[in-house]
């Protein structure tokens, strides 16, 4: 879900500050129309990215784990907390090339919008392009991202205590019953949604 939402959101986004910047005019409805003819790619690009990204390093350390199970297990005189230290530090070290793919690929999306490039395409631009300037991304999508937890966390108090008020005629916390919970798991998600789609871009 939040995939479709990031494509839609970053295509429209980019289309539109790319009209602008152009001199032309833009509107919510060519901005999204745009968008949407071109979704299939803008999904592959967020697949291919997340893939190279996170998918391959996590499989990697689920891998490494399978690894120092079985040392572990045959001995050979080493002890547990030297494999649990190794297995520790290579799994940071999996987390630091995640990071580092992922901004290797940052550009990628706005590439593809502005260039008019496919998934490959672009994402070999951005490599070549965020060279130099990777640590200003980082910090840039560092806030980007505290800034959309802040906007959540101030929707979604009061929506905890509304939802605390008819659960139990109190403001207080306390233990949701089950149909409550469900309903605060899909208010939190259509929340964490709207900001993506609609406040984030405003920053």
């Amino acid at each position: 879900v939040t995939l479709v939402a990031d494509a839609f959101r970053l295509s429209s986004t980019t289309r539109a500050a790319l009209s602008l910047n152009n001199g032309e005019a833009s509107t919510i409805r060519g901005a999204y129309g745009y968008a949407w003819r071109h979704f299939s790619r803008f999904i592959w690009l967020l697949v291919l990215v997340d893939v190279f990204s996170w998918v391959i390093p996590i499989l990697g350390g689920v891998l490494v784990g399978i690894l120092m199970g079985i040392a572990a297990s045959v001995g050979g005189g080493l002890g547990q907390r030297f494999w649990v230290g190794v297995f520790v530090a290579i799994v940071l070290a999996l987390m630091v090339l995640g990071v580092w793919i992922w901004l290797r690929y940052a550009l990628a999306f706005p590439i593809s919008v502005t260039e008019d490039l496919k998934a490959r395409p672009a994402m070999d631009r951005s490599s070549s392009m965020s060279k130099g300037i990777r640590v200003r991304i980082f910090a840039l999508l560092l806030l980007v991202y505290v800034l959309n937890l802040a906007v959540i966390w101030i929707l979604q108090f009061p929506a905890d205590l509304m939802i605390n008020f008819f659960d139990h005629g109190t403001l207080a916390t306390h233990t949701l019953n089950p149909g409550m919970v469900q309903v605060k798991l899909g208010l939190t998600l259509a929340i964490t949604l709207l900001v993506r789609v609609f406040v984030q871009p405003l920053y």
